[in-house]
């Protein structure tokens, strides 16, 4: 078993946070590191998916208040977005502790890349 160092656990957890530090890990060196790869791997796919996310609810939003206008749905999808920044700041605090989260769906795209 390899030897998590305090640098990597903070390269992983800014992966998690912001998605720039993923495409660093995986396009440099980095990435030979199986708990950096890994990390990397499962967030670019986590931000990768939150983004898709995201325009779906803005192209759902902008049909629906072209028909009418329902301020609940905004609400709504401030929350959303808030979850999601809550999720990726929970799993940026486990990688600080040298965890690697399995995310269903997005792991097993993370093992195939890793």
């Amino acid at each position: 078993m390899e030897e998590i160092t305090n640098e990597d656990k903070l390269l992983a957890a800014a992966a998690y946070a912001f998605f720039i530090p993923s495409l660093y890990i995986i396009l440099t060196d980095r990435r030979k590191s199986h708990f950096l790869s890994y990390a990397a791997a499962q967030s670019m796919f986590l931000w990768l998916f939150y983004g898709l996310l995201v325009m779906l609810l803005r192209f759902l939003l902008g049909f629906i208040w072209s028909l009418f206008y329902l301020p609940p749905l905004d609400i709504l999808a401030n929350l959303s977005y808030l979850a999601m920044l809550v999720y990726a700041i929970y799993l940026a605090t486990r990688s600080l502790f040298g965890e690697n989260q399995r995310i269903p769906y997005i792991s097993a795209l993370a093992d195939k890349l890793c």
